[in-house]
């Protein structure tokens, strides 16, 4: 009788472990780890750097109507290091900032040859799961004018999107210039340029 209370016993307790085993895998599923909807989140699409540290971020929000047409918002601030810029954006934003997604980093042409800026964008594409190395890099003399150019039926991502997608010798990601900063290679992106509403691409 002691031997089959014993085994009943833990029977019960390897059920129970079960049931808190799946219990747990369910909240982690449901989002019960704080994860955020993505309603709440601001979609970053292009993130630039102009002189000065002055950062802009194109963002793109859930659109439920999808018959309307593509918007992105653009959010700048001035901050003492792009991390610092980023931070103040995202007080700014209506949802938390998500990089997920973003297609391309323009950098001010001068700051390409600043190596405390170069070795910052590397560390933060290393140390945040967010950001790809293959978000593409275009250097600018006017980065203001390229973020606030309205290309023809498309946005600042889409017009670079579809542009990269026909030419592709002109792909120049994070992940080149990694490279270009450990062989001590010039770092030699594409320019990007703004002129009126239309944006110009340039080897």
């Amino acid at each position: 009788i002691v031997c089959f209370s014993s085994t009943t016993f833990c029977r019960e307790i390897f059920e129970m472990k079960r049931i808190l085993a799946l219990f747990f895998c369910i909240c982690l599923l449901t989002g019960c780890n704080g994860s955020r909807e993505p309603e709440e989140r601001d979609y970053v699409m292009v993130i630039a750097i102009d002189k000065n540290y002055d950062t802009y971020v194109s963002v793109a929000r859930p659109n439920r109507d999808s018959s309307s047409e593509p918007k992105e918002d653009i959010i700048s601030s001035k901050g003492e290091s792009i991390t610092d810029c980023i931070n103040k954006i995202n007080k700014k934003s209506r949802g938390q900032l998500y990089f997920g997604h973003t297609v391309a980093c323009i950098v001010d042409k001068s700051l390409l040859k600043n190596s405390k800026v170069v070795n910052e964008i590397i560390t933060t594409c290393r140390n945040s799961s967010q950001f790809s190395r293959n978000i593409l890099l275009f250097s600018s003399e006017n980065v203001r004018a390229v973020m606030e150019a309205e290309p023809d039926n498309t946005t600042v991502s889409g017009y670079i999107e579809d542009y990269t997608e026909v030419n592709k010798s002109y792909s120049y990601d994070i992940n080149d210039m990694i490279k270009a900063v450990t062989h001590n290679r010039e770092i030699i992106p594409p320019k990007i340029m703004a002129d009126k509403n239309a944006i110009n691409i340039t080897k």
